[in-house]
């Protein structure tokens, strides 16, 4: 009766893994037909030569600004606000210092999204500023400069706090082997939380490759941006899976020591 049912089973996911390819060969072929009749006399250089290079520049550079400061002010409210909860707190609430670690996690957040967006802003004002050889275009490096040294500087603070709060936590963000440092220094039940949170990464960053992928391939039939947004893609998907099939080996292989 098993048997019966695991065939059962893998006939259905067959059979759905299949509906699955055909869908997706569908919707690239419909893509595909779109694509050619939307392309005709659409290039995206043209397209971009035909905006104001100068405002919209100077849009992104203010949006990388107004980005920055406000991420930048509200993360550093947030954890000077956790750091005084901190210090008023009784050192034998249990309940209290778990509450204080979990709102460490707001402001450290905020810290990665800042990172991240705040250099696609900057990029996005270069491209359009550079080319107008104007001044302006210091503006938006600058930002992302400072906002970086801040972001570093608060992400050092939440650490410290880590540590005061778990004195077994080693580990300074101004070390190269930081991640190893605080790694080495996490117990079990936290390392297990921090390889969920991985594969949970891997997860979503496959799903996200696979959609960017789509898109600039069906998007440089409309636009005509050349092949470097499919090999840029192609590279980071590909590492991606060459890196988690390795290590995956590794492990199996009973190589499982922390990198």
């Amino acid at each position: 009766m098993n048997k019966n049912n695991d065939t059962a089973k893998k006939q259905e996911g067959m059979g759905k893994g299949l509906l699955i390819i055909a869908g997706l060969i569908l919707l690239g072929a419909v893509g595909g037909y779109l694509a050619a009749s939307f392309a005709d006399g659409k290039d995206l250089d043209r397209i971009f030569k035909d905006l104001d290079g100068f405002t919209v520049g100077i849009v992104f550079t203010v949006l990388h600004i107004l980005f920055s400061a406000v991420l930048l002010i509200v993360s550093y409210a947030k954890f000077s606000g956790i750091k005084k909860r901190e210090a008023a707190l009784d050192p034998d609430d249990e309940d209290g210092l778990d509450l204080i670690e979990k709102q460490l996690n707001s402001p450290l957040i905020m810290c990665s999204i800042l990172q991240t967006a705040g250099i696609g802003l900057f990029g996005c004002a270069a491209y359009f500023l550079i080319p107008q050889k104007t001044f302006l275009a210091l503006i938006s490096p600058v930002v992302l400069i400072i906002s970086m040294v801040l972001t570093l500087f608060l992400s050092g603070s939440i650490v410290d706090l880590e540590k005061k709060l778990n004195p077994e936590k080693k580990g300074s963000v101004w070390s190269k082997d930081f991640r190893k440092d605080w790694m080495g220094s996490c117990d079990e039940a936290q390392k297990a939380m921090v390889y969920k949170a991985g594969y949970k990464a891997f997860m979503t960053g496959n799903s996200a490759c696979s959609l960017v992928f789509t898109f600039v391939l069906i998007g440089q039939f409309i636009f005509k941006f050349g092949v470097m947004p499919i090999i840029a893609v192609s590279v980071i998907w590909c590492s991606m899976m060459i890196s988690y099939s390795v290590y995956g080996a590794k492990l199996e292989n009973g190589e499982n020591k922390d990198d």
